[in-house]
């Protein structure tokens, strides 16, 4: 007989076990933004010509047979901008990413590196950007523009070269004098990515400014 209720008792105690809640596993929350200053208004670095978002990073491509007007732009502020003559435009808050081009070409944006990601993690990175280019005095439309595109990307093995082949990129797209988001999605291979900013610019007009703001780096639902 207390042989049976031993029995009856590891049962019940083994059933109760069972039944108990387990801790479960934090994950972020789907509006999570993994991206660091992605409204672009927690500051900027001081260097001049390269005063780049806290957070984020510049590139800039070149090869050897290039011309000598493909060149890297100039990175400012968006609140400077009438200080060097051109119009701001912010998408919303106080600042945005300007980069600044005169009579040239390029290939060049900004990137960001993130690390502490779930691997196979589905993930979503979009930013908006204002295009203006003109080869006239004219500052409040684009005409005569130098081609300009524009993509955003996401590296999900976290690698920093921008034109390396694991990059994924959204088509580009040459939108003119309105803010446009662009979007991309991938899938994390490990617990780092980095997400790219892409600027084309295939003609050299008098003038090209290209605004980055509000950026966000989220799991995709």
């Amino acid at each position: 007989m207390t042989t049976r209720r031993n029995i009856i008792t590891i049962m019940l105690a083994l059933m109760i076990a069972a039944c108990a809640p387990t801790a479960e596993t934090t994950m972020p929350d789907v509006n999570t933004n993994f991206l660091t200053n992605p409204d672009f208004e927690g500051g900027f670095s001081d260097t001049e010509y390269e005063e780049i978002a806290f957070g984020w990073q510049i590139w800039s491509e070149r090869a050897e047979d290039d011309p000598n007007y493909h060149r890297a732009p100039e990175y400012y502020p968006a609140s400077d901008a009438l200080d060097i003559g051109i119009y701001s435009q912010i998408q919303s808050g106080e600042n945005a990413q300007l980069l600044f081009a005169f009579f040239q070409t390029q290939d060049a944006g900004i990137y960001q590196q993130i690390t502490g990601l779930t691997p196979n993690t589905e993930l979503k990175f979009t930013a908006h950007a204002h295009v203006f280019s003109n080869n006239l005095e004219d500052l409040n439309r684009s005409e005569y523009a130098g081609g300009v595109t524009v993509q955003v990307g996401i590296d999900p093995n976290g690698g920093t070269n921008p034109t390396a082949d694991d990059v994924i990129y959204s088509d580009a797209v040459a939108i003119y004098d309105t803010y446009t988001q662009y979007g991309i999605v991938a899938t994390a291979t490990s617990d780092t990515v980095t997400v790219f900013v892409r600027t084309v610019i295939r003609e050299p007009v008098r003038m090209t400014t290209i605004f980055i703001d509000d950026a966000a780096l989220e799991i995709h639902r």
